[in-house]
């Protein structure tokens, strides 16, 4: 599958890719990463059901090969157990979703309503985070 089709195949590469034209460092990134796969409708224009810790991976695979993720720091990927896999690979980010089950982390809803409030798309943090 070539790089326009894994685009046009993954919402979530393509809402991130169109959120973030100046680029996602890459503490944010986790931190995106860990809400998609753990709050159901925090991407409105992603539906829940392709939010798959497979198409979740793939999508911040290919950001972080075309430079949206930037500022990769091994230091933190360490403390995901995600210093096995380089992070431009799918690999990697099933790490940091695996660090959920694996090390307790959780996603910092608090930085990624910031995030998504800065850019209007909030989805449901409005719920999560009070809850």
């Amino acid at each position: 599958m070539g790089i326009d089709q894994i685009h046009m195949d993954n919402p979530i590469y393509h809402t991130l890719d169109s959120m973030f034209p100046n680029g996602l460092n890459y503490d944010d990134a986790i931190q995106l990463c860990l809400s998609i796969y753990c709050t159901s409708g925090i991407l409105p224009e992603v539906p829940g059901e392709d939010c798959t810790k497979e198409a979740i991976s793939k999508a911040f695979s290919q950001l972080s090969t075309d430079g949206v993720i930037i500022h990769y720091k091994s230091d933190i990927a360490v403390l995901y157990g995600a210093n096995f896999h380089d992070f431009e690979s799918s690999g990697h980010w099933v790490e940091i979703i695996g660090s959920i089950f694996k090390q307790g982390m959780a996603p910092n809803i608090k930085r990624v309503q910031e995030l998504l409030l800065a850019d209007g798309a909030a989805g449901n943090l409005e719920e999560v985070g009070s809850s």
